[in-house]
């Protein structure tokens, strides 16, 4: 019988954001994400990597 596997990757990735509250936060942190290039943010690598699920589906 054969089993088709899903695998899972979670990265996690912390910055440090100046905003007012945090809905202001969660964009400016959405907008650097998407945005700036700094070699570490968004990176999945050893480093980042946090967690790995398998899954029967």
């Amino acid at each position: 019988m054969k089993y088709k596997i899903e695998i899972t990757d979670i990265y996690k990735y912390e910055l440090e954001i100046d905003a007012d509250s945090k809905t202001e936060a969660i964009r400016k942190a959405e907008e650097y994400y998407e945005n700036v290039e700094d070699g570490v943010t968004g990176v999945a690598d050893a480093n980042s990597h946090e967690e790995t699920r398998f899954k029967v589906v």
